[in-house]
C-alpha cells in the first residue's frame, strides 16, 4: 500500500473517530449538538450572482455539470466531513471504556467489518485524491483568470483616471457619475463591512484550522491506541452520521431561505436603482434646460441693451423735434403778427386810394397834357430801356437766389442723407456682429455636443466598471456565503449573524430613507422647474416685442428641441439595454443558484482562495478610498452647480424687471410721438389757413394793383396846364410807387416765411415718416416673432419706400376741397400735384389779364403808366420772367414733356404762384 494510501486511512480513521466522538456527545447532552437557531427572515445585504458575461469561465466552471466528473461523483456514496471543534468538545474516555467492557464479545466482529470500511474508505480516499488534483488543476486555470480579471482592472482604473480628467472641464454633467458613485459608495461601505467580518471570521478559521492540524496530528499519533476503540463506536458513528444528514438537510433549508432573502434585497436594491437613475436623467434634463435658458437669457439682455440705445436715441430725435416744432411756433406767431400789420397797412392804403382817386379826378386833364408830352419826348423811350435793363437784372438775381436757395435745400437734405446712412451701416454692423454671434453659438451647440457625448461615453465606460465591479463583490459575497455555511455551527457566529442582519436592516432603513429623500428632491425639482418655465412662458412674449431676432432662435429651440428629444430616446433605448442586462443578472441569478447546490458539495477545497480573496479585498479597498475622495470632488462641483443656478435665477428676476421697465418706456414713447402728429397735423392746418388767407390777399392786391392801373389809364386822359400840377401828381406816383414796393417787399419777405415754414413742415414730415417706418418696422417684427408658427395673418411691412413727393402730396391734397375745381389738365399739369395746378391756373389768368390790359393800353396808343415807375413793382419780376408773347409758351409746350416729374419743378416764394423749371 501507497503513502497516499496510508494518508487515506489515516485520516479516514480520523473522522470516524471523531463522528464517534460526537455521536456521544449527542447522546450524553442534546444541548450541546442542538442545531443553530435560524436566521430571521430579515432580508440581507446585497448578494447578486455574478455576471455570465465576466464570470463564465471564473470559479464557477468548477462545479458547473460535466459528463467527466458527474459519473464518478455519482457512484461515490455520500461521507460528510466533520467540521473542527474545539479541544474541550472532546468526550471522556470513562464512558468509551464502559462501553468497551460491556460488549466484549461483538468486537470481534465489528473489528472485520470496520477492516472492509477502512478498505474502501481507503478506496474512496484515492478517487477522492484524483478529483483533488482535477480541482487543483481548475484552480489554477481559475486564478489565471482572476490575473486577467485583475489586469482588466488596472486597465479600467487607467481609463478612469483619464476620464476623471476629463471630467474636470465638463463638471456640470457628472451629477448623474455622482449619483451612481453614490450608490457604489454605499454597496462599498457594506461590502467594506462584510470584508471586515469576514477578516475575523478568516483568522477565526485559521486558528480553527491549526486547531485541527493539530488534532489530526495528535488523532495520527494516537490512531493505533484507539483503533481498537473504533470497531465498538461504528454502530454509534453510523447513527450519529444520519443525525449529521438530518441536520444537514436542515442547514441547507435555512440556507436556501437566506438565498431567498439575498434575493429579495437584490430585486429591492435594483428597482431603487432603476427610480435614483430616473431622477437623475431628469435632473440632468433640467441641469440643460437651465444652462439653454441662461444663454438665451443672456442673449434677450444683449438685446434689450441694443434697444435701450434705440430708445435713447429716439429719445434724443424726439427732444429735436420738440425744438424745431417750438422754433416752427415761434415763427408761426410772427408770421401772424406780420400779417395782421399788412392788412393793416392795406386798409391804410385804400384810404390812401380814396384819396387818390379825388385828386385823380381833379388832375385828369392835367395828366392827359403830361402823357402828350411825355409820348412825344425822347426821354421816355430811354427810361423804358433803363427800365427793361432793371428788370432783366431783376430776373438774373431772382434766377441766382432761386439757385441759392435750390442750393441750400440741397446741403439740407445732405444731414438727413449722411444720418440714413450712418443708421444703415450701424444696422449692417448690428447685422455681422448677430451674425458672428449666431455663429459662434452654433460652435458651442457643437461643443456641448461632444460634450455629452463624451459624458455619455464616460457614463457607459462607469456603468461596465460598476458591473465588472459589482461580479467581483457578488463573487467575494459567495465565497463569503460559503464562509458563513461552513461558520455555521458555531454560536458565536450566529450571534455575529444576527447583529450583521441588524446593521443590515439599518443600512436598508437608511438606504429606504435616502430614497424617499431623492423622490422629495426629486419632485422639488419638478416643481421648481415647471416654475420656471411657466415665469419664461410670461416672460417670453414681452421679449419678442422688444426683439427682431427671436425668431432665430426659436428655431435653434426647436433644434435644441428635436436633438433633446432624440437624446430621449437614446436614454430609452439605454434603460431597455439596462433591463435586458438586468435580466440577464436574473438569469445569472438562477445559474448561480444552481452552481450554489453543486458548489455546497466541494466547499473543503476553496479553503486555500480565501487568502487571495483577502488581497483581493485590500486591493478594492484602495480603490473604494480612491473612489471616495474622488465623490467628495464631486460633491464640491455638485455645490458649485447649484450656487450658479441660484445666481442663474437671480439674473432672470432681474432681466423680467428690466423687461417690464422697457414696456413702460415704449409705451411713454409712443404716447410722445401720437402728441407729436396731433402737433404736427395742427401746424399743418394752420400753415393751410396762411396760405390761403395769402392768396386771398394777394387776389386782392392783384385786383387793387388792376383799379391803379384802370385809374391811371383814366388819369392820363385828363391833362391840366399847370406845372404844379404836374409836379404834385408825379410826387403822389413816385410815393404811391414806394409804398406799393414796400407792400410787395413785405409779402414777399411773408412768403419767404411761409415757404421756410412749408419746407421746415415738409422735414418735419420726413422724418415723422422715418420714425413711423422704423416704428412699424419694429411692430411688424414683434408680431411675426410674437406668432412664428401663423403665416396666414397678414403682417404690416417692415419698410416702406421714402418718397418726399408723397410727403407734400400728402401735406397739400386736402386742400383742394376748399378751392375752385380745377380746369380740364393739359399737357403741363400730367405729373404736377393739385396744389401746384391751383396755384399755376392763377398765375396764368393774372399774366393773361395782364396781357390784356396791356393790349388794350397799346392798341389806345398811350404806353403804360407803371414804366414811370422807378422801382420795380410787385408783379414786375414775374412780368420780367414771364414773355409777353404767346410763342414762348409754344415753346415752352414743346420743351415741357421732358421736365415732366416733379423733381425739375420748385417753387419761388418771390414769385405770385409762378414755376421755375430746370
Amino acid at each position: 500500500m501507497s503513502e497516499d494510501d496510508d494518508r487515506a486511512a489515516k485520516a479516514a480513521r480520523a473522522k470516524a473517530l471523531l463522528d464517534k466522538r460526537r455521536r456521544k456527545k449527542v447522546a450524553g447532552s442534546g444541548a450541546l449538538a442542538s442545531p443553530p437557531p435560524s436566521r430571521s427572515f430579515t432580508p440581507a445585504l446585497q448578494e447578486s450572482a455574478p455576471s455570465t458575461e465576466d464570470t463564465k469561465n471564473d470559479v464557477a466552471d468548477l462545479f458547473t455539470p460535466a459528463d467527466s466528473d458527474a459519473n464518478w461523483i455519482e457512484s461515490l456514496s455520500r461521507v460528510d466531513v466533520p467540521r473542527s471543534t474545539a479541544s474541550n468538545d472532546l468526550p471522556p474516555y470513562a464512558p468509551a471504556s464502559s462501553f468497551l467492557s460491556g460488549q466484549a464479545d461483538a468486537l470481534q466482529s465489528q473489528v472485520t467489518s470496520l477492516q472492509t470500511t477502512v478498505a474502501s474508505v481507503q478506496s474512496e480516499n484515492s478517487s477522492l485524491r484524483s478529483s483533488l488534483s482535477r480541482l487543483e488543476a481548475l484552480g489554477t486555470d481559475a486564478k489565471a483568470q482572476l490575473k486577467k480579471l485583475e489586469e482588466e482592472n488596472s486597465t479600467l482604473k487607467l481609463q478612469l483616471h483619464q476620464e476623471q480628467q476629463r471630467a474636470q472641464d465638463t463638471s456640470r454633467r457628472v451629477e448623474v457619475v455622482v449619483q451612481e458613485k453614490q450608490l457604489l459608495e454605499d454597496v462599498h461601505r457594506s461590502s467594506q463591512a462584510e470584508i471586515l467580518r469576514l477578516k475575523s471570521q478568516a483568522d477565526e478559521l485559521r486558528r480553527s484550522h491549526a486547531k485541527e492540524l493539530d488534532d489530526h496530528s495528535r488523532i495520527a499519533n494516537l490512531h493505533k491506541e484507539e483503533a481498537e476503540r473504533l470497531s465498538n463506536q461504528l454502530s454509534a458513528a453510523r447513527v450519529e452520521i444520519q443525525d449529521c444528514h438530518s441536520k444537514e438537510v436542515e442547514s441547507t433549508k435555512r440556507r436556501n431561505e437566506q438565498d431567498e432573502n439575498h434575493q429579495k434585497t437584490i430585486s429591492l436594491l435594483v428597482s431603487e436603482k432603476t427610480s435614483l437613475l430616473a431622477s437623475v436623467a431628469r435632473l440632468e434634463e433640467l441641469e440643460m434646460e437651465t444652462q439653454e435658458k441662461g444663454e438665451l437669457l443672456h442673449a434677450e439682455r444683449e438685446k434689450s441693451q441694443s434697444l435701450d440705445e434705440r430708445v435713447k436715441d429716439l429719445e434724443s430725435s424726439s427732444s429735436k423735434l420738440n425744438m424745431q416744432l417750438q422754433e416752427a411756433l415761434v415763427r408761426e406767431r410772427d408770421l401772424a403778427e406780420k400779417s395782421r400789420d399788412q392788412e393793416r397797412e392795406l386798409q391804410l392804403l385804400n384810404a390812401s386810394l380814396e384819396e387818390v382817386r379825388s385828386t385823380s379826378e381833379q388832375h385828369r386833364q392835367r395828366v392827359r397834357e403830361l402823357e402828350e408830352q411825355i409820348e412825344s419826348d425822347d426821354r421816355a423811350e430811354r427810361l423804358e430801356e433803363s427800365l427793361k435793363n432793371t428788370q432783366d437784372r431783376a430776373e438774373e438775381l431772382e434766377f441766382q437766389l432761386s439757385k441759392l436757395k435750390q442750393a441750400c435745400s440741397h446741403l439740407s437734405l445732405h444731414p438727413l442723407k449722411d444720418e440714413l446712412q450712418s443708421q444703415l451701416q450701424l444696422r449692417n454692423d448690428s447685422e455681422t456682429e448677430w451674425k458672428a454671434k449666431h455663429a459662434n453659438l452654433e460652435e458651442q451647440h457643437l461643443s456641448l455636443q461632444e460634450c455629452v457625448h463624451s459624458a455619455n461615453q464616460d457614463r457607459d465606460a462607469l456603468l461596465e466598471e460598476r458591473s465588472s465591479l459589482q461580479s467581483q463583490v457578488n463573487f467575494n459575497q459567495g465565497a463569503i456565503k460559503q464562509l458563513q455555511q461552513k461558520l455555521g455551527e458555531v454560536a458565536s457566529e450566529l450571534s455575529s449573524s444576527d447583529r450583521a442582519l441588524q446593521n443590515a436592516h439599518s443600512d436598508l432603513r437608511v438606504a429606504n430613507r435616502r430614497a424617499e429623500e431623492a423622490e422629495r428632491t426629486q419632485k422639488d425639482l419638478q416643481t421648481e422647474g415647471t416654475r420656471l418655465m411657466q415665469s419664461l412662458d410670461e416672460m417670453r412674449p414681452k421679449f419678442v416685442e422688444l426683439t427682431s431676432t427671436k425668431m432665430d432662435l426659436m428655431e435653434r429651440i426647436d433644434k435644441l428641441e428635436h436633438e433633446k428629444n432624440s437624446r430621449d430616446t437614446f436614454i430609452s433605448k439605454l434603460e431597455n439595454a439596462l433591463g435586458e442586462a438586468m435580466e440577464r443578472e436574473a438569469e445569472a441569478d438562477r445559474v448561480h443558484k444552481e452552481a450554489d447546490s453543486m458548489y455546497e458539495k466541494d466547499k473543503v477545497s476553496l479553503q486555500q482562495s480565501i487568502i487571495e480573496l483577502q488581497q483581493g479585498y485590500a486591493e478594492l479597498q484602495a480603490e473604494l478610498e480612491s473612489s471616495q475622495a474622488a465623490v467628495l470632488s464631486l460633491e464640491g462641483d455638485r455645490t458649485q452647480l447649484r450656487q450658479i443656478e441660484a445666481r442663474q435665477l437671480e439674473i432672470i428676476d432681474r432681466l423680467s424687471a428690466e423687461s417690464d421697465q422697457h414696456s413702460q418706456v415704449m409705451s411713454r414713447l409712443e404716447s410722445d410721438l401720437r402728441s407729436y402728429r396731433n402737433l404736427d397735423e395742427e401746424h399743418r392746418a394752420f400753415i393751410e389757413r396762411s396760405n390761403y388767407e395769402h392768396e386771398a390777399l394777394r387776389t386782392e392786391l392783384n385786383a387793387k394793383d388792376d383799379e391803379i392801373e384802370h385809374l391811371r389809364t383814366s388819369s392820363s386822359d385828363e391833362a391840366a396846364p399847370r406845372s404844379l400840377d404836374d409836379e404834385m401828381v408825379g410826387a403822389h406816383r413816385v410815393q404811391h410807387a414806394m409804398d406799393l414796393s414796400n407792400a410787395n417787399s413785405q409779402i414777399r419777405a411773408l412768403e419767404t416765411a411761409v415757404f421756410e415754414a412749408q419746407a421746415k413742415s415738409h422735414s418735419l414730415q420726413k422724418q415723422i415718416g422715418i420714425l413711423e417706418d422704423q416704428l412699424a418696422q419694429q411692430r411688424s417684427t414683434s408680431r411675426a416673432t410674437s406668432r412664428p408658427f401663423s403665416p396666414g395673418v397678414p403682417v404690416r411691412p417692415s419698410s416702406r419706400t421714402f418718397n418726399p413727393t408723397d410727403l407734400r402730396r400728402g401735406s397739400f391734397s386736402h386742400r383742394s376741397s376748399n378751392l375752385a375745381p380745377p380746369s380740364p389738365r393739359t399737357v403741363f399739369d400730367v405729373g404736377l400735384s393739385p396744389e401746384t395746378r391751383h396755384k399755376r391756373q392763377v398765375s396764368l389768368g393774372m399774366l393773361k389779364a395782364r396781357i390784356d390790359s396791356e393790349v388794350a393800353a397799346s392798341a389806345g396808343g398811350y404806353p403804360s403808366s407803371r414804366q414811370l415807375s422807378p422801382v420795380p413793382q410787385g408783379n414786375e419780376g414775374t412780368s420780367g420772367r414771364e414773355p409777353d408773347s404767346p410763342s414762348w409758351h409754344s415753346q415752352h409746350i414743346h420743351r415741357r414733356p421732358q421736365f415732366m416729374d416733379e423733381s425739375h419743378i420748385f417753387w419761388c416764394h418771390s414769385c405770385d404762384g409762378e414755376l421755375v423749371i430746370l
